[in-house]
C-alpha cells in the first residue's frame, strides 16, 4: 500500500516516556521514570507488539500502586517516630532495534533500589509473534 512502510524496513520507534510520581500528605515517596519503547509501523504485527507492552506498562503500573500503599505506611510509622521518610525510585527503560530484517528486539531493565532485572524480547515484525523471550 501506498504510505505504509514495509514490514522488511520497519523502524523502532522512540520510547514514549512517562514520568509518574506518588506522594503520601504531598510529600513524594515514589518516583517512577517509564520509557518502554514501541514498534513503529501499521498492521497487526506493530499493534499486537504494542499491545503487549501497554500491558506491560499496566502490569507495572499496578504493582506501583502496591508499593505506593505500603511506603504510604512506612511513612506514617516513620512520622510517629519522628525518622525521615523514606522516598523511592524506579526506573524502567527499553531500547529496541531490528537485529535482523523483519525481527524486531526489545531489551528492557527495570532498576528499583539496589537491584535491577533485564529482559530480552524478539518478535517477527509482520506477526507481532514473540521469538523468544528470556531474562539477562
Amino acid at each position: 500500500m501506498k504510505g505504509v512502510p514495509s514490514v522488511e524496513h520497519l523502524e523502532p520507534a522512540a520510547a514514549h516516556v512517562r514520568e509518574l510520581v506518588y506522594d503520601w500528605e504531598g510529600l513524594p515517596v515514589l518516583t517512577c521514570r517509564l520509557a518502554l519503547p514501541e514498534a513503529a509501523g501499521e498492521g497487526k504485527g506493530p499493534e499486537r507488539i504494542r499491545r503487549y507492552y501497554r500491558h506491560v506498562e499496566d502490569c507495572i503500573c499496578k504493582w506501583l500502586e502496591r508499593e505506593h500503599l505500603r511506603l504510604c505506611a512506612q511513612a506514617r510509622a516513620a512520622l510517629d517516630a519522628s525518622r525521615p521518610i523514606p522516598m523511592e525510585s524506579v526506573l524502567v527503560d527499553g531500547q529496541a532495534e531490528e537485529t535482523e530484517a523483519g525481527r524486531l528486539t526489545v531489551r528492557w531493565t527495570i532498576c528499583w533500589e539496589d537491584r535491577s532485572r533485564t529482559f530480552t524480547d524478539c518478535w517477527e515484525t509482520e506477526s507481532g509473534t514473540p521469538v523468544r523471550r528470556g531474562r539477562e
